[in-house]
C-alpha cells in the first residue's frame, strides 16, 4: 500500500505507544519513574536508537510529537524515548555542591551536588535496564535544558562514550558548578578522536557562559566532533526548548533525508542499500533500509512504469520486513499491475493474514478470488 504520508487521512485517532515504568535505583536509593515511548510498529521486532530526556515530565509530550512528525516524514529514524521524571533535579543535575547563586547564598540549593551519583545511575542502571528490556541500537541521544544542560555537558566530559549525541539547551553554569565549564577545554584536547554530534541552544538570556563554552569548542574540538549552535532571540529560557529540540534532532540527523521523488540515483534496490550502508558507517551501527522509504521508492518506479525495478524493490522490502502486512500489500498491487492475479492473490492473502482487521485489503482479496472463479 502507498505509505500513509501519501494516503487520505482517516477519522480514527492513532494509537499511542507510551507507558510509565517504575524502577528502583540502588545507586540513588529511591524509586524512579520513567515515561517510555516506543515507535509505532515496535512489535514487528525491529531495534531503535534511544533518546533520553532529562526533565522528562516537562519535555516528554512535545518531544514524542516532534519525533513522530519527523520520523514519519523521513527526516530521522523512529526512536525509543525515555523521559526521566524528576525527584530532585537540583540534586541530580549538579555535580558540585554549591549554595552560591549570583554571589548570594541560596538555601533552595541545599541538596545540590548529586550529579556524580545520577550519572552513575544512568551508566550502571538506567541504560542497561533499557538495553535489556527494549530492542535498542547502540546510538543514544541525551537532551537537557537549564540545569539539565549543565548535566549534559558534565556527562559528556565525564563519560564521553555513554551518549553519541547531545542536545544541550541553555546550560545553567553557576557557582561552584562553573568548574564544569572550565573542564571543557582539557577534555576536548585529550579526546581529539571523538566522533559525536552536539547541538547547543540559547534563548533570549545572558550569553557570557554559552559564549565561553562555544569558544572552547571552536578552538579545541577534534575534526570528528560535529557541533552547532543556534540562538532564539524571540524565545526565553522556558519557551526555547521546543524549537531547539526540533532543530537539534534535525542537526543530528542532517544526512538522513533523501528526496526520493527527485533523486534519480535511487532507481533500484542496489542504490537504496548503498545509501543505508553510508548511513550505517556514519552512525556506527547497521541501519536496515527503512520500510516506508523503500516502499516509496518502489512506488516511484511504478509511477515511472519501470515494473521490474519496482518488483525487485518490493521483494527486498518483504525480505527485510517479513512481519509487515504493508509490504505484501504493495507487492500484491505491483503484481496486479503486471497482470499476474495468482501472484497478487498470494501476496494479498499474506497481507490479510498479518493484518486481518484491514477491510480494504480483505475486499481487494475477495474481489480477486471471485474474479478467478468466474
Amino acid at each position: 500500500m502507498i505509505p500513509s504520508a501519501f494516503s487520505q487521512a482517516n477519522d480514527s485517532i492513532p494509537p499511542t505507544h507510551q507507558s510509565p515504568v517504575r524502577i528502583y535505583s540502588h545507586v540513588l536509593q529511591e524509586d524512579r519513574i520513567l515515561w517510555i515511548s516506543t515507535p509505532e510498529g515496535y512489535d514487528n521486532g525491529e531495534a531503535y536508537p534511544v533518546l533520553y530526556l532529562l526533565d522528562g515530565d516537562v519535555h516528554f509530550k512535545y518531544t514524542t510529537a516532534l519525533v513522530d512528525y519527523l520520523s514519519n516524514r523521513g527526516r530521522m529514524p523512529p526512536v525509543i524515548i525515555v523521559g526521566i521524571i524528576n525527584t530532585d533535579r537540583r540534586r541530580d543535575f549538579t555535580p558540585i555542591h554549591s549554595l552560591l547563586f549570583n554571589n548570594k547564598i541560596d538555601s533552595s540549593l541545599s541538596t545540590t551536588g548529586g550529579g556524580r551519583k545520577f550519572l552513575e545511575f544512568l551508566q550502571t542502571e538506567l541504560v542497561p535496564y533499557i538495553d535489556q528490556h527494549y530492542r535498542t541500537h547502540p546510538f543514544r541521544i541525551l537532551a537537557g535544558a537549564s540545569l539539565g544542560g549543565l548535566f549534559a555537558v558534565y556527562s559528556k566530559i565525564t563519560a564521553p562514550t555513554l551518549f553519541q549525541a547531545s542536545i544541550i539547551m541553555s546550560p545553567a553554569f553557576y557557582g561552584g558548578n562553573n568548574k564544569v565549564l572550565s573542564d571543557v577545554t582539557p577534555f576536548l584536547q585529550k579526546h581529539q578522536d571523538l566522533k559525536e554530534r552536539i547541538f547547543f541552544a540559547l534563548g533570549h538570556e545572558k550569553k557570557a557562559k554559552i559564549d565561553s563554552l562555544l569558544l572552547q569548542f571552536k578552538t579545541s574540538a577534534g575534526p570528528g566532533l560535529k557541533w552547532d549552535f543556534k540562538s532564539y532571540p524571540d524565545e526565553d529560557h522556558f519557551s526555547m526548548p521546543l524549537k531547539a529540540m526540533y532543530d537539534g534532532l534535525r542537526f543530528i540527523y542532517a544526512n538522513w533525508h533523501v528526496d526520493f521523488e527527485h533523486d534519480t540515483t535511487l532507481s533500484d534496490y542496489t542504490a537504496i542499500a548503498a545509501y543505508f550502508q553510508k548511513l550505517s558507517a556514519e552512525f556506527g551501527y547497521n541501519i536496515k533500509p527503512d520500510e516506508d522509504f523503500v516502499n516509496s521508492c518502489g512506488y516511484k518506479q511504478l509511477e515511472l512504469k519501470k515494473l521490474d525495478k519496482a518488483l525487485d524493490i518490493f521483494r527486498h522490502n518483504i525480505s527485510n520486513y517479513p512481519r509487515s502486512a504493508n509490504v505484501y500489500d504493495s507487492m500484491g498491487e505491483a503484481c496486479l499491475i503486471k497482470g499476474d492475479k495468482q501472484e497478487a492473490i498470494k501476496y494479498y492473502r499474506k497481507s490479510v493474514e498479518l493484518d486481518p482487521h484491514n477491510s480494504n485489503r480483505r475486499e481487494t482479496l475477495e474481489k480477486l478470488e471471485n474474479s478467478l472463479q468466474k
